[in-house]
């Protein structure tokens, strides 16, 4: 799990805690995402090129794999 990970869950359990109006377990999940929203550290600056790299050896060679593999199984799609 990303460092961001714990505090984005906390959040959405309190989402859901407060849909359930159990408003004790609701607070306790927002005091925890606030812990983790105050330390996790984040980067001021991304380095995209290694995702877009990956995103484009996906469309040039994922996508020829997959049709033909849908040839060979008489697959339309």
């Amino acid at each position: 799990m990303s460092c961001e990970g714990p505090g984005a869950l906390c959040s959405n359990l309190q989402k859901a805690c407060i849909k359930q109006h159990r408003s004790e377990e609701a607070t306790m999940f927002g005091t925890l995402d606030s812990y983790h929203g105050i330390h996790h550290a984040t980067k001021k600056e991304q380095d995209y090129q290694p995702l877009i790299a990956a995103i484009n050896a996906d469309f040039s060679d994922g996508y020829a794999e997959a049709g033909n593999a849908a040839e060979k199984t008489d697959d339309r799609g």
